[in-house]
């Protein structure tokens, strides 16, 4: 289920680091205003600023900063399926 709820934010750099910031600022917000974020699943593309390199061994800390801080699922779009990027993107 996607949400109407729309987040946006401005960075000069694709990095896990800026990734992780808007992370953060938007479970702090959800989390502030009594949404259980364990029921939260965030779905993202394979880009780099959210699961690292594609040889990485482990989870990005983009991956880690959700799963293991705030309990959130974290999931990705099947790779080359340009139809699911509108969704993870919007």
């Amino acid at each position: 289920m996607t949400t109407a709820t729309t987040f946006v934010a401005f960075a000069y750099e694709l990095r896990v680091a800026n990734s992780m910031r808007f992370a953060t600022l938007v479970l702090e917000h959800l989390s502030r205003h009594g949404i259980n974020l364990h029921q939260l699943t965030v779905q993202s593309d394979w880009g780099t600023e959210f699961v690292g390199p594609a040889n990485a061994k482990k989870n990005s800390p983009f991956v880690q900063l959700l799963e293991q801080v705030y309990g959130v699922t974290h999931r990705t779009i099947p790779v080359a399926t340009p139809r699911c990027n509108g969704v993870v993107e919007s």
